[in-house]
């Protein structure tokens, strides 16, 4: 450990500016982040669901998924 001489000893820290260059995020880097953060989102979604045995349907006019244990993700799309 430091003793008090030590500490009376330091010199005295300034702090100094420095310019930083900051660069902008193209529009297309943030939504290829966006699509990639929907696509893991699906992916944890879908992982809990098989290890948590979870059975459901998600429905919509235009069809339904099936979702459970014994049916692999299933899409139906109704004729009309």
């Amino acid at each position: 450990m430091a003793d008090v001489a030590d500490v009376h000893d330091m010199r005295e820290v300034r702090e100094v500016p420095v310019r930083v260059r900051r660069r902008h995020t193209s529009p297309g880097a943030l939504f290829l982040m966006f699509v990639l953060g929907v696509v893991c989102a699906v992916a944890v979604g879908l992982a809990a669901l098989s290890i948590l045995d979870i059975h459901g349907t998600i429905s919509w006019p235009a069809g339904r998924i099936d979702l459970g244990q014994h049916s692999v993700i299933a899409i139906h799309h109704d004729a009309t």
